[in-house]
């Protein structure tokens, strides 16, 4: 359920926020329980990370 005044943004922003990582938003819900979201991304191992690049002052 929304609340009052609520727009429903905020999960269209965590979506667009998740797809642009390459992951995926599944949700669950049950009457009269709650709705439960997952945000599933992907790891990248150390080797396919890349350290974070020096910013010059």
């Amino acid at each position: 359920r929304k609340s009052p005044g609520s727009t429903g943004l905020g999960l269209a922003i965590a979506k667009s926020l998740t797809e642009l990582q390459g992951g995926i938003i599944e949700m669950t819900s049950e009457l009269e329980v709650g709705t439960t979201f997952r945000v599933l991304l992907k790891q990248a191992t150390a080797a396919e990370s890349t350290p974070p690049s020096r910013i010059a002052a």
